[in-house]
């Protein structure tokens, strides 16, 4: 498990040189996972700059405490989804490819919460000349269990290519 924190910020670390997952690397039942978090208020602000959506929820503690009624400031749902597409190109290397990411809202992460991305393969074969996985993908915190669950297609390539 590769963990990040804060969410966005990363490190001042050089980043390493991406390794290349292959399709004969991979079987059906392999699980990935990358962890985020804990999540801070600038987090939360540096997504909203990226997307455009300032809704008070996401940044505002007194707003979403009150008038919102909700726990706290939550985590925008494109980020959540964002997560997840991050978890899959760096596993699936400069030369895979997402070709479907989906997912569906289950709970909330909210500051402080350490959000785990995570995913499993149900299903590889080639169709169309292409090497494609299929995964259930998913987001989980340690407070609220899974608040993402999806799916994803992925293309990699061949180490006989």
């Amino acid at each position: 498990m590769t963990t990040y924190g804060p969410a966005f910020l990363g490190s001042d670390a050089p980043a390493a040189e991406p390794k290349q997952l292959y399709f004969e690397d991979v079987e059906e039942g392999t699980e990935i996972s990358k962890s985020k978090g804990p999540l801070s208020v600038t987090d939360l602000v540096v997504f909203a700059g990226a997307s455009g959506d300032f809704n008070p929820i996401h940044h505002d503690r007194e707003h979403s405490k009150g008038p919102a009624s909700l726990p706290d400031i939550i985590l925008h749902g494109q980020c959540k989804i964002a997560f997840l597409g991050h978890l899959l190109t760096d596993w699936v290397g400069l030369h895979g490819r997402i070709k479907k990411l989906g997912g569906q809202y289950r709970g909330m992460d909210i500051i402080g919460d350490t959000v785990v991305s995570r995913g499993t393969v149900k299903r590889k074969y080639v169709e169309g000349g292409e090497n494609l996985l299929d995964l259930e993908v998913w987001n989980e915190n340690q407070r609220a269990g899974k608040t993402v669950v999806g799916h994803a297609t992925v293309s990699l390539p061949s180490r006989s290519s």
